[in-house]
């Protein structure tokens, strides 16, 4: 066997290790981040996206905070479920692929408002938002047209949206933590969300770059064996 060959051992490894990635990226998500002892005033990853716009001094215009921020994660879960599912060399058999579609689309329609009507997504405050969550369903539909892109650029896209999910929210939730206890008018206890998700979203690159660089090895080694025949 050639050593530029990944043994197939090595590649069912970084599979599982992507899974088992975006399995901690959402579970840190809709975990807490800011835990107290009455579960009405924990909030998790999730929560922050509307819950910041409540804030005086965010109101006020005294900080300044992109709040559809905080829904990256869950747009980033969204995209790389169905990636992963449906990209070449997937190991999943079509129902696992349905199944990934669906669980996409559930991701993205997590992202709606309370209470939510037509009405309510066309305000200006949650056009953005409501674009993000119908382009993720599209996105999680057409599944089957992704596995016909290459594998370089898929895995490309993958690392951007990892990234994005992982320093965007936590960057915005470490602004407006003192925002959030003047509000609750006491010492915050972080919950062990923020943490959880950020070793999730690594776990998740590290697999996409072992992936990235198999792929490439094997390819270089094809294309010499074909020089050579």
């Amino acid at each position: 066997m050639s050593l530029a060959m990944a043994p197939p051992v090595r590649r069912s490894a970084s599979r599982w290790l992507g899974w088992v990635g975006l399995a901690l990226a959402g579970l840190g998500y809709w975990g807490p981040w800011i835990w107290h002892p009455s579960a009405a005033l924990t909030l998790i990853g999730l929560d922050l996206g509307e819950f910041v716009k409540f804030l005086p001094s965010v109101r006020s215009g005294q900080l300044t905070l992109h709040r559809e921020i905080f829904f990256l994660p869950a747009a980033a879960l969204n995209l790389n479920l169905t990636l992963i599912a449906y990209r070449r060399g997937s190991r999943l058999k079509w129902r696992g692929k349905i199944i990934a579609s669906l669980g996409a689309i559930a991701i993205a329609l997590a992202m709606l408002p309370p209470a939510w009507s037509l009405a309510t997504l066309r305000l200006p405050e949650f056009r953005t938002l409501t674009i993000l969550i119908a382009l993720c369903v599209v996105f999680a539909l057409a599944g089957p047209i992704w596995r016909g892109l290459p594998r370089c650029w898929l895995g490309g896209v993958a690392l951007f949206s990892a990234a994005l999910a992982a320093v965007g929210p936590l960057w915005q939730f470490w602004l407006v933590l003192p925002a959030i206890q003047t509000a609750y008018g006491r010492p915050l206890a972080i919950g062990w969300g923020p943490v959880t998700m950020a070793f999730g979203w690594l776990l998740f690159a590290a697999s996409e770059g072992l992936q990235m660089t198999q792929h490439g090895r094997e390819g270089n080694s094809t294309g010499y064996v074909k020089h050579s025949d």
